[in-house]
């Protein structure tokens, strides 16, 4: 922890069965940082998951269309628990079965959810999610601490049209070159607006402002 750096929060998340740990700190006179921390899963580990997203993919295709069917998504669910298997043994030969199932669940997240943006969506005490390009870190406005900056910083222009693309999919929206624009509801009632480059000249953004749950 840096010197400067004071703590002012901690708690901790279930991300679709995973602990991820929540802290805000102070530094100096800048604004609380946000940093979520998946147990068990460092930096270093999340790059290697995320290269393995393509060969996922090519061992369990699939369909976005189906994606919010209950059935079907708890058969992707046991098929990729089955092929991160394989892979793990492939990669990562002699890892501990602790150890896997925190990867697998990583993995469930990356495949099936928003990856690391699925710990600020089950965070209730946030009430918008700001995702403004990948020159910056996403930002977060908590109940409490106002704005705030997080440790989780979109990898390439790509990984945000990708994850707008998954929650339009969801919600039976689409957004591509053709409609850069977006405007969906999610299931929880939650509003999101998305815009690709060059209507947003930063970069491509997504804005997720959360539905309260206790307002």
């Amino acid at each position: 922890m840096p010197e400067d750096e004071k703590i002012i929060d901690q708690y901790d998340l279930n991300v679709r069965g995973m602990t991820v740990n929540i802290k805000i700190a102070q530094q100096s006179d800048f604004v609380p940082n946000y940093d979520v921390t998946f147990s068990g899963i460092g930096e270093a580990t999340k790059l290697l998951l995320l290269s393995l997203r393509g060969e996922l993919l090519s061992m369990v295709p699939l369909d976005p269309s189906r994606i919010e069917n209950e059935e079907y998504v708890e058969e992707l669910n046991n098929k990729y628990i089955e092929a991160s298997s394989v892979l793990m043994d492939k990669y990562l030969p002699g890892t501990t079965s602790e150890v896997k199932r925190l990867l697998t669940s990583y993995i469930l997240i990356m495949m099936l959810g928003l990856g690391d943006l699925e710990a600020p969506l089950a965070d209730d005490n946030l009430e918008e999610i700001a995702t403004n390009g990948s020159s910056t870190p996403i930002w977060v406005f908590h109940k409490i601490y106002g704005w705030c900056k997080t440790n989780i910083r979109p990898s390439s222009e790509d990984w945000i049209y990708n994850q707008a693309s998954q929650i339009g999919r969801r919600v039976g929206r689409e957004i591509n070159n053709l409609a850069p624009l977006m405007d969906a509801e999610l299931p929880d009632g939650s509003r999101v607006n998305a815009t690709l480059y060059p209507i947003s000249q930063s970069g491509n953004t997504i804005t997720i402002r959360k539905f309260g749950k206790n307002p």
